[in-house]
This record gives C-alpha cells, structure tokens and sequence, in this order.
C-alpha cells in the first residue's frame, strides 16, 4: 500500500515538474511576444513621428505654394495694368501722329 501511495506521489511529482516545465515555457513565449510588441510599438512610435514631420513639411509647402500663386497673381495684374497703360500710351502716340 505505501508502494502504491509513493507511486501515486511520484507520478503526481512528475506530472507537478511537467507542468512547470510548460509554465516555464509558456512564460518565455509571453516574455518573447512582449519583447516583440515593444519593438513593434516603438517602430509604429517612430513611423508616427515620421508621418507627424512629413505632414508638417507638405503643410509648409503647401503654404509656401499658397503664398507664390499670390505673388504671381498679382505680378499678373500688375503685368495687366501696365499693359493697359502701354495701350493707352500708344493710343495717345498714334492720335499725336
């Protein structure tokens, strides 16, 4: 009987260390898959600021096109203006002839 009783606690023993064996493993699995969601958080960490920056940029130039499509809308008005007046002037020149 106390055969069959150390039996019984030697398979329970081995069963306890297989079990441990598992935790043990499934522990290092979650240890590797948390390593890897870190990385993967701080490339995504480092891809949004790259998007942040390269937003900032065509925000820039956008502005920056903004401003030059301006500056050439009024060069053109101006270029417009003194059209006329050298139209005018011709006038004035061809009625003095």
């Amino acid at each position: 009987m106390l055969t069959d009783a150390n039996e019984m606690l030697t398979d329970a023993n081995e069963m306890l260390t297989d079990a441990n064996e598992m935790l043990t493993d499934a522990n290092e699995m979650l240890t590797d898959a948390n390593e890897m969601l870190t990385d993967a958080n701080e490339m995504l960490t480092d891809a949004n600021e790259m998007l942040t920056d390269a937003n900032e940029m065509l925000t820039d130039a956008n502005e920056m096109l903004t401003d030059a499509n301006e500056m050439l809308t009024d060069a053109n008005e101006m270029l417009t203006d003194a059209n006329e007046m050298l139209t005018d002037a011709n006038e004035m020149l061809t009625d003095a002839n």
